[in-house]
C-alpha cells in the first residue's frame, strides 16, 4: 500500500520456566479521541469545530492537505494494534485517509470518498524496538473539508490510566523497570592541586561511602541502579593524572555496587576531552568489568560557554567513532541541550542548526535534561498531552529514531513552592520515574544528585553521606526492597499474566492526559506480582479516592499494600485468600505485593564435582518451605526447613549428612509448603 502524500503536519513441586515486562489493557489509548475538549488538544494544530460531529459536540475539520495526528507512547514492541475512526468528505470524489506510521514499518492507511460518516479500521504491528506510533486522519482534496471524529486505538500498553476502570493482564519484569533508575554523583576528587569538582556539596565522595549510599537505595534487592559522572581532562599535565584517578574511583564504586556508569563530557568540554573518556571505555572493556554502559557528548553546551555548535558536533563525531571502534556494547548519547518549554525541539534545532544531521548520525540515543516545576505530566501549554509527552515528541521530531535517556532530572529543584521541602520529592520522584518508564519507555532516568548539590540546592538523595538519606531515598529504597529480583534470569524471563481490574481511578487534570489515576503491573523471576497504583494531581493533598482492585481469574493467596511515598516497608494492610480489595488512594504511590499461591518450585538442579546435588528453589518471600528427599518415591525425608528470603530464591546442597555422607544410587526431591 502506498503512503498518503502529506505536507508538513504449580503444585507441590515443579521444574518451571517463569515467564515479566508490561501491563496490558484494552482501553482507548488516544488522548481526546472525540475532540470533546473543544480544541485540538493531543492532535497538533488541526481545526476543531462545533458542527457536523459524528457524536457529541465537536469534531476535527481538515482543509487542503490538512491532518489531525497524534503520537501515542507506551506501546509494546512486536505487538498488533487496531485503529478506527469515523471520517467523511464534504465534496464527493475527494479522499480522506485513516493512517498509522512511525511504528517500525511503512505507513498503513485506508480511505473513503463518502460524504457520509464512514467507520474505517486499520491494524499495524510495532517493530522490534518501536514503542510509539503516529496515528490520525489526512485529507488530500483540493477543495472543501473533510471531517473526522470518535477515534479508537486499542491494544496492549505498558500502563493504564483513569478515570474509570482499566484491566491489566501482562506483567512487566520488575528488573526492567527499576534498573532504569540512576543518579548523578558529581564526585569531588582532587589531584596535584586541581579540583575534580562540579560545584557539589562537601559530601563524602570516597568510593566506599558512595558505594554504601548506592547500596542503601537498592536495599539488597538483587537489582542495581545507574550512575552518571562528568569527565574533563582540562588539558596539559593534569590530563595524565586525572583520567586514571577517575578510573580508580569508578572501578571502586562499580565493584562495591555493580552499578554501571555513563560518562559525560562535562560543561565547557570539547574534542580535547574525548581521549580521556575513550581511555575509560578501553579500561572498562579490557578489565572485563564493563563498568561503562553509556558515554555522552558535551553537557549543556548551549548554556555553558556557550560552545559553538560546530565544536559540539565535532566532539560528538570523534566520541562516536572512537568508542565504537572499541566496542558496540557502549551506547553513545548525543549532547544534552539545555531547553525550555513548551516545544523543546525548537531549542535543540536553534542551537544545533546545520549540525543537527551530524549529531543525529553520530549518536545512538537522545540525551534529555528534564526539570519540571512539580507535576511531571502537567499541561505545559503545548498542544502535546503534558510535559513528558512534550519532551518525548519534541526529541523524536528533530532527532528521530533514537531512544530517550534522561541524564538529569529533579521534580522540585526549580519549584518556588516545593524546592526546600524534602517530603515533596518523595511524592513527585516515584511518580515521575514510573511515568517516564511505563508511559514513554525512557531507557534510564538519572536523579540530580547523590548529595545536596550546593547551598540553596537541596536536590540530593542524601544530604552529604550514606548516613543521612532523605525521604526520596527512602521511597526508592522501598520500591527496590519490597519488590526486587535476585534471579539470574531477572531481565530475560518471559512475562506471565495476571488479570486484574482497577476501578474508580481518579480523573486526570485538564491538559495532563498521562496524569490522574494510573497503574502498572510487574513481576519478578520467582513469580511474585507487583501492582503499582498512583495518582498524579496538580497538588499533593488531593482527596482520597477508594479504588477497587479485582483479581479476575480467581482469588489470590495474599496481597500486601505498601505506601511507597512514605518510605515505609511496613504493610498498610495484608489480606489473604481474596478476589477483591479496596485501596484508599490519595496522592501517594501504592504498591500491592501479590502472591498468587504459596506453592514454590524447583528452578535448577546441578551435580557438583563431588557428586552432591545443588538445588535452586523459588518460593514466596517469608513463606516457610520443606525440602524433602526420597530414594524410592514412597518414603520422604525432610532435609531442609527454611523461610524464603526477600526475592524468594534460595538454594540447598545435599551432602547426605543424615546418611553418613553416603550417596544413594538415586535421589528425588520435592518442595512443600510449611505453613
Amino acid at each position: 500500500m502506498s503512503s498518503v502524500p502529506r505536507g508538513a503536519v504449580q503444585g507441590l513441586w515443579a521444574i518451571a520456566l517463569c515467564l515479566p515486562f508490561l501491563a496490558c489493557g484494552q482501553n482507548n489509548l488516544l488522548v481526546n479521541p472525540g475532540f470533546e475538549t473543544g480544541n485540538s488538544y493531543g492532535w497538533g494544530s488541526c481545526t476543531v469545530v462545533s458542527s457536523n460531529a459524528h457524536s457529541g459536540t465537536y469534531c476535527a475539520q481538515l482543509g487542503y492537505y490538512g491532518g489531525a495526528e497524534q503520537t501515542v507512547y507506551g506501546l509494546l514492541t512486536n505487538t498488533t494494534y487496531t485503529m478506527s475512526g469515523w471520517l467523511e468528505e464534504s465534496v464527493a470524489g475527494q479522499r480522506v485517509y485513516l493512517l498509522a506510521e512511525n511504528y517500525g514499518a511503512g505507513q498503513v492507511n485506508t480511505s473513503t470518498t463518502s460524504t457520509n460518516y464512514t467507520n474505517l479500521t486499520i491494524t499495524f504491528t510495532t517493530g522490534a524496538t518501536n514503542t510509539s506510533a503516529l496515528v490520525g486522519a489526512f485529507q488530500v482534496g483540493s477543495s472543501g473539508y473533510a471531517y473526522c471524529d470518535d477515534f479508537v486505538l486499542t491494544g496492549p500498553t505498558n500502563a493504564a490510566s483513569g478515570s474509570g476502570t482499566v484491566t491489566l493482564t501482562n506483567a512487566s519484569r520488575i528488573a526492567d523497570c527499576l534498573q532504569r533508575f540512576g543518579v548523578n554523583t558529581f564526585s569531588l576528587l582532587t589531584n596535584n592541586g586541581y579540583a575534580w569538582s562540579w560545584g557539589g556539596s562537601a559530601g563524602q565522595y570516597d568510593y566506599p561511602t558512595v558505594g554504601r549510599a548506592i547500596n542503601y537505595v537498592t536495599g539488597g534487592s538483587g537489582l542495581t541502579m545507574n550512575i552518571r559522572e562528568y569527565h574533563r581532562d582540562f588539558g596539559g599535565t593534569p590530563a595524565v593524572a586525572m583520567t586514571p584517578l577517575q578510573e580508580t574511583w569508578i572501578r571502586g564504586v562499580y565493584q562495591a555496587t555493580g552499578s554501571p556508569f555513563t560518562i559525560a563530557i562535562a560543561a565547557y568540554g570539547t574534542s580535547n576531552d574525548v581521549p580521556g573518556i575513550v581511555s575509560l571505555v578501553e579500561d572498562s572493556v579490557s578489565s572485563g568489568l564493563n563498568y561503562v554502559k553509556w558515554v555522552e557528548g558535551v553537557n549543556e553546551p548551549d548554556m555553558y560557554g556557550p560552545i559553538a555548535s560546530t565544536d559540539t558536533a565535532n566532539a560528538q563525531s570523534l566520541l562516536f567513532q572512537q568508542v565504537h571502534a572499541i566496542t558496540t556494547n557502549v551506547t553513545v548519547m548525543g549532547p544534552s541541550i539545555a531547553v525550555g518549554l513548551p516545544y523543546p525541539d525548537g531549542w535543540v534545532t536553534n542551537y544545533l542548526g546545520t549540525n543537527l544531521t551530524s549529531v543525529l548520525g553520530n549518536s545512538d540515543a537522545n540525551n534529555l535534561h528534564v526539570y519540571p516545576t512539580e507535576s511531571p505530566n502537567a499541561n505545559d501549554n503545548s498542544s502535546r498531552p503534558g510535559l513528558l509527552a512534550d519532551f518525548t515528541t519534541g526529541y523524536a521530531t528533530v532527532l528521530p529514531g533514537k531512544p530517550a535517556i534522561n541524564t538529569e532530572w529533579h521534580p522540585t529543584l526549580y519549584s518556588s513552592t516545593y524546592k526546600t521541602n524534602n517530603t515533596f520529592d518523595a511524592y513527585w520522584g516515584p511518580i515521575y520515574f514510573l511515568s517516564s518508564v511505563t508511559d514513554f519507555k525512557w531507557q534510564a532516568d538519572f536523579w540530580f544528585a547523590l548529595y545536596d548539590y550546593a547551598p540553596g540546592m537541596p536536590c540530593g538523595l542524601f544530604v552529604s553521606s550514606d548516613a543521612d538519606p532523605k525521604p526520596v531515598a527512602k521511597a526508592f529504597r522501598a520500591l527496590f526492597q519490597l519488590t526486587g529480583d535476585p534471579g539470574t534470569n531477572k531481565t530475560s524471563f518471559v512475562p506471565d499474566q495476571l488479570s486484574v481490574t482497577v476501578s474508580n481511578l481518579p480523573a486526570a487534570p485538564a491538559g495532563s492526559a498521562y496524569a490522574g489515576g494510573r497503574c502498572a503491573l510487574f513481576e519478578n523471576s520467582v513469580g511474585q506480582f507487583f501492582l503499582m497504583i498512583w495518582n498524579e494531581q496538580g497538588t499533593t493533598n488531593a482527596a482520597t479516592t477508594p479504588v477497587t482492585v479485582t483479581f479476575n481469574s480467581n482469588s489470590v493467596a495474599k496481597v500486601e499494600e505498601f505506601n511507597i511515598t512514605s518510605g515505609s516497608e511496613t504493610a498498610v494492610q495484608s489480606l489473604t485468600n481474596l478476589q477483591t480489595m479496596t485501596v484508599n488512594l490519595d496522592t501517594s504511590v501504592r504498591l500491592l505485593r501479590i502472591t498468587r499461591s504459596t506453592a514454590g518450585r524447583l528452578q535448577a538442579l546441578n551435580i557438583l564435582g563431588n557428586g552432591s546435588p545443588s538445588l535452586n528453589f523459588a518460593g514466596t518471600p517469608t513463606h516457610g518451605y520443606n525440602v524433602q528427599r526420597s530414594t524410592d518415591l514412597i518414603n520422604w525425608t525432610t532435609v531442609l526447613t527454611t523461610n524464603a528470603p526477600v526475592g524468594g530464591a534460595f538454594s540447598f546442597i545435599d551432602t547426605f549428612a543424615d546418611q553418613g555422607g553416603n550417596q544413594p544410587v538415586a535421589a528425588y526431591y520435592r518442595l512443600s509448603w510449611a505453613p
